[in-house]
């Protein structure tokens, strides 16, 4: 948990420094979504459920944004840890990339009964929030990481 808090403030901190970035040089986020499926495919396997690349996504254009391409694969992979805890069996949770406009959305796509009524997105990325079932040990870092990395 200590090790989980020192990287949500570290990331706050280093998030607020400004990404000059070659843009050839940028990660593209259709090979972070690609490399988060390749990594979490046996875990859904185990549980009886599917992690899978949007089929239409068309990994020949390029998918480049500013950003690190470590802290991309994070949040994909945060948020795919999370579908992972609250996807039912036999469901699938698709990875993809939205163009929409001059930006690009990152989706995690899954078949999980969603929000419950008496929460609320804001809520859920707080620093240390937790859904009400409150397993698996997690300490409610992640989609606050997830939020504070994006919005810088």
């Amino acid at each position: 948990m200590i090790r989980g808090i020192l990287e949500a403030f570290s990331a706050e901190l280093a998030a607020q420094q400004t990404i000059e970035q070659d843009p050839a040089k940028a990660p593209d986020l259709a090979r972070c979504a690609q490399s988060i499926v390749e990594a979490f495919g046996n875990a859904f396997a185990e549980r009886g459920a599917r992690l899978e690349l949007d089929p239409e996504l068309d990994l020949s254009q390029t998918w480049r944004v500013r950003g690190e391409e470590s802290r991309l694969l994070r949040i994909y992979g945060n948020l795919v840890e999370n579908a992972l805890r609250h996807s039912p069996k036999d469901s699938t949770v698709t990875l993809g990339v939205v163009e929409e406009g001059q930006f690009l959305r990152a989706v995690v796509d899954d078949e999980a009964p969603g929000l419950p009524e008496d929460q609320t997105a804001d809520r859920l990325f707080a620093l240390f929030a937790k859904g009400k079932e409150k397993r698996g040990g997690k300490a409610g870092l992640g989609l606050y990481f997830c939020k504070i990395t994006v919005e810088r």
